[in-house]
């Protein structure tokens, strides 16, 4: 009973807390994720699977449509280490397949297409701008890539 109670009581206080930050990412709803049994199923690894959906991608046979795939926040992109890359950082990597054709950019990463605050530009933006006169685009919210290479978008809070 004490637990219980020591319990809801954390609950309670732990959402109070949240309720006093502020952020202007609409966040709503939750998405169920199916996990998979390795016991029961043949399970694929994550990185492997964004590999094998990402292959599927549109623009992937576009020689102009580049399909940058990078790990991001609403505030910063991250390399292979977790290490923060600068928008300019991501759009030196771009450059090189601008000059071989490439005319527009789609960011394949969470939240790239968000302004994380009012009056600060969102990562696509941020590329873009890097970029000159390439148009950059990125997801407006949580990234999901389906088997067949679609992506959609959630703005879960749990």
């Amino acid at each position: 009973m004490t637990r219980t109670l020591l319990f809801t009581a954390l609950c309670a206080l732990s959402l109070a807390a949240g309720a006093q930050c502020k952020t202007s990412l609409p966040l709503s709803g939750i998405e169920p994720v199916k996990s998979c049994d390795p016991k029961t199923a043949a399970c694929v690894e994550p990185q492997q699977a964004v590999i094998e959906y990402g292959k599927k991608l549109e623009g992937n046979h576009d020689p102009a449509h580049l399909n940058m795939f990078v790990q991001a926040s609403p505030w910063r992109f991250y390399d292979p280490e977790f290490r923060i890359l600068t928008a300019e950082e991501l759009a030196a990597t771009i450059k090189p397949w601008i000059s071989q054709g490439v005319k527009r950019v789609q960011l394949v990463a969470s939240w790239t297409g968000v302004r994380p605050e009012s009056g600060t530009p969102s990562l696509a933006e941020r590329v873009g701008k890097a970029l000159g006169e390439i148009p950059v685009s990125g997801a407006d919210g949580f990234l999901w890539i389906a088997p067949d290479g679609k992506l959609r978008t959630t703005r879960q809070a749990a």
